[in-house]
C-alpha cells in the first residue's frame, strides 16, 4: 500500500526557530483563536524540525540550559525583529506583555503542573476492541491507519520516544507514517514487529503471533530462555527481518520465513477491504475461517462433506448468505438448530 505524498520545501532553521517563539508566546498570552488553532496544527506537523523548534520554546524542563536560551534568545536581535514583524503585521490583535521572557515563567509553570502543550501526535493513549464480526479503521495523530480486524483488543501508546501498540487479541493492519526518531512497535504475548515507516500485520490467536509485511521492512523478536553449560538460564533475544511478500510465525521459537507471491499477499490480506475469498479449500478450512467472524457455531456431520472444495466469497458479517450459497455450490442442507448453533449435512441422493 504506497501512498503519495507532498513535497515542500523547508524553511531555514532560523525563520523556524523565530516562528517557534512567536507560537510559544501566543499560546503563553491565552488560548488561540479557531483559525489560529488550525493555522499552529497545520506548522507543527509540517516536518519534524518544526515540532523539535517549539519543544525548544516551550520545553519540560526545568534545566538551566533550557532556560538560558530562553532567555538568550529574548534579548537577541532576531527575537526583537520577529516582535517588530509581528506587531507591525497585527498591531491591534496580539498584545505582548511581558515580551518573549515571559515563556520562561511559562516554561516552570508546565514542568510544575507537568501540562502538554505540544501536538497530539506526540504523546497519545487509547484502547480499542471490534465485536465477533466486525471491523473498525483507526486513524492515529502521526498519520498511521490501523485496520482492525474481528474480535481484536489492542493498547496504543505514543510517547517522544517511541510509538507502542500491544496487540492483546485478534488481528490488525499498520500502515505505518514515517518517523525515524519514534520506532513503530507491536507487542503481543510471543513477540515483538519494530518498524519505522512500513505496511503490515499482525495477528494473535492461538497463543501464536503472525507477521505479514506488504510493504517495507520489519523486524521481529522474540524472547528466549537459554540454558549454558554451567546450568544457569538467561533471556536471550532472537530477531529476524522481514521484507514484502514474507511471512513468519512466532510461538515458542521463530518459525520459518515462507514469501508469498503477489496473489497470495492479496488473498491473505483480503478482510481488509471486508470480504474473504475462498479458492479451493475445503469446507473444514472455509469454516474454520469463517468461525472468527460469527457468534454462530457451525459444524459438519459427514466426513466427505468435510472435504469438500469450496470457490466461494465470504462479506465479512453476512452468514446467512454464506451458507445459502454453500447449499447451492456444496450440495448441502442446512439445520439450525438454535440461534447459535447450525449443523451441515450431506444431501441424500
Amino acid at each position: 500500500m504506497t501512498k503519495s505524498r507532498n513535497v515542500t520545501s523547508l524553511p531555514d532553521h532560523e525563520q523556524i526557530e523565530e516562528e517557534a517563539f512567536l507560537w510559544a508566546l501566543r499560546l503563553e498570552e491565552g488560548e488561540l483563536e479557531n483559525n489560529q488553532e488550525l493555522e499552529f496544527r497545520a506548522w507543527i506537523v509540517r516536518s519534524d524540525i518544526h515540532r523539535q523548534a517549539f519543544e525548544e520554546a516551550v520545553k519540560f524542563s526545568k534545566a538551566s540550559d533550557s532556560l538560558a536560551r530562553l532567555y538568550d534568545y529574548a534579548n537577541s536581535d532576531a527575537a526583537k525583529q520577529a516582535m517588530q514583524r509581528e506587531h507591525h503585521d497585527k498591531p491591534k490583535h496580539l498584545l505582548w506583555a511581558g515580551s518573549i521572557a515571559a515563556v520562561v515563567c511559562l516554561v516552570i509553570v508546565l514542568s510544575v503542573f507537568n501540562i502538554d502543550l505540544f501536538d497530539q501526535d506526540i504523546k497519545f493513549e487509547g484502547y480499542y476492541h471490534t465485536a465477533v464480526g466486525s471491523q473498525e479503521a483507526l486513524d492515529l495523530p502521526d498519520g498511521t491507519v490501523v485496520r482492525l480486524n474481528t474480535n481484536s483488543r489492542i493498547n496504543i501508546k505514543f510517547d517522544r520516544a517511541q510509538r507502542s501498540l500491544y496487540l492483546m487479541q485478534g488481528e490488525a493492519f499498520f500502515d505505518v507514517a514515517p518517523d525515524a526518531g519514534r520506532p513503530f512497535v507491536v507487542e503481543t504475548p510471543n513477540g515483538i514487529a519494530r518498524a519505522i515507516g512500513t505496511a503490515f500485520s499482525v495477528r494473535f490467536l492461538d497463543n501464536k503471533m503472525k507477521i505479514l509485511v506488504e510493504e517495507g521492512v520489519v523486524a521481529v523478536e522474540k524472547k528466549l530462555l537459554t540454558s549454558l553449560d554451567n546450568g544457569v538460564e538467561r533471556d536471550e533475544v532472537k530477531a529476524v527481518e522481514l521484507t514484502m511478500g514474507q511471512t513468519t510465525t512466532v510461538g515458542q521459537d521463530i518459525e520459518q520465513i515462507d514469501d508469498l507471491d503477489t496473489p497470495a499477499l492479496e488473498k491473505t490480506l483480503d478482510w481488509r477491504d471486508g470480504e474473504i475469498t475462498f479458492n479451493g479449500e475445503t469446507l473444514e478450512e472455509v469454516l474454520r475461517v469463517i468461525d472468527r467472524y460469527t457468534d454462530q457455531r457451525i459444524r459438519i456431520d459427514d466426513e466427505e462433506l468435510r472435504n469438500k472444495r469450496v470457490f466461494a466469497y465470504y462479506k465479512i458479517g453476512d452468514v446467512d448468505r454464506l451458507l445459502q450459497a454453500l447449499k447451492i455450490m456444496a450440495n448441502v442442507e442446512i439445520d439450525r438448530i438454535s440461534e447459535t448453533e447450525v449443523r451441515l449435512y450431506k444431501v441424500d441422493k
